[in-house]
């Protein structure tokens, strides 16, 4: 692993693993020992919340590639999501990943928003195969949300340069039904908001973020009650309110608190606006 940011980039260079290096027979005597190193301060307590899973796998539901060596996916429900990909070729060649909750007409990933249009092209996960038959990838340390994928360097057939996608699915992180469909479709579309935004507290987003802004959390104690057990998780969200809050009884805006991104809105209660 070369690169590991939890914004969904990852980047994995097979060509520097030793071969044979995650099995019983490898010689690891050149090896050196691991370093010790002073631990976080602060009192070290239980993982009081239930633990984040991956729950769901699903095939895309369309596949097209709009130009030689990009394949492109629609995973058909927009979702926090980590990928697998199998992807077969020579050693040295680079596989590119790309995420977007939109798409153009032809399938390629699209930030409408200029605001995160950065996104759309300087956040992606590289891996650069070792070119030793089928090989599986899989983050290790980053998620994020998106219904369409864009795959770059690869084919989807034989006879080609490029390497060869072999499968790709995604698991998502994650009732209520009416006579009425427009509204299921809307209790859809709310219940995968909460679900993607749930981890070890309240997510404002699960693929910019990824911040614990406090009114996200107010405005969702009302609903999410009826759909899962938030009992525990609250109780966690209560432990950072109070490990977040000042001597003067200020609580901030965040929590966990991340005061650099904060700025003016540190003190600031952020809720009437949404309320109104």
């Amino acid at each position: 692993m070369t690169l590991a940011n939890i914004y969904a980039s990852e980047d994995h260079d097979r060509r520097q693993y030793p071969t044979g290096w995650n099995t019983d027979s490898f010689d690891d005597a050149s090896w050196s020992p691991a370093k010790p190193l002073t631990g976080p301060r602060g009192q070290l307590r239980y993982q009081s919340q239930p633990p984040v899973t991956l729950h769901e796998v699903f095939e895309p539901v369309k596949t097209t590639s709009p130009k030689t060596g990009t394949v492109c996916y629609d995973l058909g429900q927009n979702a926090s999501i980590m990928v697998k990909i199998k992807v077969q070729g020579k050693a040295g060649d680079e596989v590119i990943i790309r995420y977007a909750e939109t798409a153009r007409d032809d399938g390629t990933v699209l930030m409408p928003d200029k605001l995160f249009k950065q996104f759309e092209t300087h956040v992606y996960s590289k891996i650069t195969l070792s070119g030793d038959g089928v090989e599986e990838w899989t983050p290790d340390f980053c998620f994020t949300a998106a219904r369409y994928l864009q795959v770059e360097g690869v084919s989807l057939e034989d006879g080609t340069d490029l390497p060869v996608i072999k499968s790709i699915v995604a698991r998502r992180l994650g009732s209520v039904k009416t006579d009425v469909e427009d509204v299921n479709q809307l209790i859809n579309a709310c219940y995968w908001s909460f679900a993607s935004n749930l981890f070890s507290y309240h997510t404002d987003c699960p693929q910019i973020e990824k911040f614990g802004w406090l009114e996200v959390t107010h405005l969702l104690a009302p609903s999410t009650q009826y759909i899962r057990d938030m009992e525990s998780l609250y109780s966690k969200i209560l432990d950072d309110i109070l490990d977040t809050q000042e001597s003067s009884g200020l609580v901030p805006t965040m929590a966990p608190e991340i005061r650099y991104m904060c700025g003016p809105l540190h003190d600031t209660i952020t809720q009437r606006g949404f309320d109104m």
